[in-house]
């Protein structure tokens, strides 16, 4: 990296828990496709893990143990799709920010 190389896979996921980020998080900031295994099966699901989360760390510490085990002995699915994420745009007056579009510069 230090020579201008860009970060390869096994640097990011190296990297993420030291820097406290979630390993996927850095691929796409880095703007790198999501290897498959950190991509979710259903990019649609989404929309549904903010109230399962919220709901789920209201329970009690042994009603969480028991629903992460339920949810673990659940089968895998087949991947329906790959997952890209939106790339992400620069921050106003930021990097890369000149050389946007104008129209995105609102």
């Amino acid at each position: 990296m230090l020579a201008g190389d860009g970060p390869g896979e096994e640097l990011l996921r190296r990297l993420a828990p030291a820097l406290g980020f979630h390993a996927v998080d850095l691929f796409i900031l880095a703007g790198l496709a999501v290897p498959d295994d950190m991509a979710p099966l259903d990019a649609a699901a989404a929309m549904w893990v903010k109230n399962t989360v919220t709901d789920a760390v209201r329970l009690p510490a042994a009603e969480r143990r028991e629903l992460l085990q339920q949810i673990r002995s659940m089968p895998q699915e087949e991947r329906r799709s790959s997952f890209a994420p939106n790339p992400l745009m620069p921050l106003a007056g930021g990097p890369g920010w000149g050389s946007m579009p104008a129209t995105w510069r609102r």
